[in-house]
């Protein structure tokens, strides 16, 4: 939950509309717990977790604030209703950043054997997921809990109205008081376990935790994609959308080194469970709307998506390649209650040193039967080896993490806990990390892919 709220801080920076940036700076702390709200909805014993995720659920809350009586001017950032659009931006920043960690973040940590197991923290974390871990680098290395107490959500009763709205009528109110509370200890509890278990981390996870800023799908990319989506859905809000446009892509615009082989795999999975993996070897793209997606008592929608809406060619050539059987689709999880990333998947390896172009067609189209506006990018495939090509030039410096610590180092060898390690890493900045920092370092929204 605390990279959750590290990437909606980190995207304000991105957003184009200066009326919504200045709101979501003035009622900063309404953001940062939208941003950790979907979680607290996983309390046991709670329901609405997994609805508060998806598309579904923040149009219906958009919906509500839009013709909510005493909002006055929604674009105020002291309005009356300032606190109620900032907290929900911060639940919309929450799925997106999901969308992108799952599905191409968090597979490094099987593809290189990154993981850290302790006694104490496996009855709250496994191997399928990699928050809680990298929460304890965003909290000891950047800083980025956010002070408490928590405030106050805007209003419960439009908490409840949004959830019957999109579906889930009847969420008693206990659920939002326990998931607060949740909200709120989660942090506490995590900060406590810095001192102890941060340094095993940073051992054991190199290359996560040194690409948590700058890696795909890490804080600096899911900012990226934030930040595009805000400013659709504030037009929305004000009755002024214009098209779904893609917010965010991988590989970026003019990578190289790409891997040219490796490409046809079994199946590819969200997550760190570990036999998963592939990280390298994915091709997405986010959206400012939903993908279709299956709406409140109607029928599910189709994970697949229309063939030719994604394309992948040879630069210059008019010639797809073949995908593997399923692609294009929404992922991570299928169309769902709204999604906003897509992936295609070739179904034959690369040609090495190449130049590949990606380009959506207006096949794609959002969640309201709109083509989504076509767009392209290139990436260049490295030698068969995996290496950079002769006549690439140099990579650029990585960011790494802070060189000054304060970090303790009394618990640099713990035998409760256990990992295996893959080695260098994987592609740019697979080094392990220095020591971490003892202040923040922002992560502006200013991924270029």
């Amino acid at each position: 939950m605390q990279t959750h709220a590290w990437m909606a801080v980190s995207a304000i920076d991105g957003v184009q509309d200066p009326a919504l940036r200045a709101l979501l700076t003035v009622n900063l702390e309404q953001v940062r717990l939208g941003a950790r709200f979907p979680d607290g909805g996983y309390f046991p014993g709670s329901t609405y977790g997994e609805e508060a995720h998806w598309q579904r659920f923040h149009d219906a809350y958009l919906e509500l604030l839009r013709n909510k009586a005493g909002c006055g001017d929604l674009t105020a950032a002291r309005g009356p209703c300032a606190d109620d659009v900032a907290f929900l931006f911060g639940v919309i920043a929450h799925g997106t950043g999901d969308e992108v960690w799952d599905w191409l973040f968090e597979p490094y940590s099987p593809d290189l054997g990154e993981y850290y197991r302790h006694a104490d923290l496996a009855a709250f974390a496994d191997d399928g997921g990699q928050e809680l871990t990298m929460d304890l680098v965003a909290l000891g290395v950047y800083d980025v809990g956010g002070p408490l107490p928590l405030p106050a959500y805007p209003s419960v009763p439009d908490l409840s109205a949004a959830f019957a709205a999109a579906g889930m009528p009847g969420v008693p109110t206990k659920e939002f008081d326990d998931g607060h509370l949740f909200i709120g200890v989660a942090q506490d509890v995590e900060q406590g376990w810095v001192p102890k278990h941060l340094p095993g981390v940073l051992r054991n996870m190199p290359w996560m935790a040194q690409n948590l800023v700058d890696g795909p799908g890490g804080v600096r990319y899911a900012a990226t994609a934030i930040a595009a989506q805000w400013d659709h859905q504030w037009d929305r809000l004000l009755g002024r959308a214009g098209a779904t446009t893609v917010s965010a892509h991988h590989p970026a615009s003019e990578e190289r080194a790409v891997p040219a082989t490796g490409w046809v795999r079994d199946s590819y999975l969200p997550g760190s469970t570990p036999g998963r993996g592939g990280a390298k070897t994915r091709i997405a793209l986010s959206l400012t709307d939903a993908l279709p997606f299956g709406r409140a008592g109607g029928p599910a929608e189709s994970t697949r998506l229309p063939d030719g809406s994604i394309v992948l060619t040879v630069d210059g050539s008019s010639d797809p390649l073949p995908l593997l059987d399923g692609y294009p689709k929404a992922v991570p999880y299928g169309a769902g209650r709204g999604t906003h990333t897509a992936a295609i998947q070739p179904a034959v390896d690369l040609e090495a040193c190449t130049w590949y172009r990606v380009s959506t067609t207006e096949a794609l189209v959002d969640a309201d039967g709109r083509p989504v506006t076509p767009t392209s990018w290139r990436f260049r495939t490295g030698t068969a080896a995996g290496e950079r090509c002769a006549d690439d030039p140099a990579p650029p410096p990585t960011t790494g993490l802070p060189t000054t610590t304060t970090v303790p180092t009394s618990a640099t060898t713990d035998p409760a806990a256990t990992s295996t390690t893959g080695g260098s890493g994987a592609g740019s900045g697979g080094t392990t990390p220095a020591a971490p920092g003892a202040r923040p370092v922002r992560a502006a929204a200013t991924y270029t892919g």
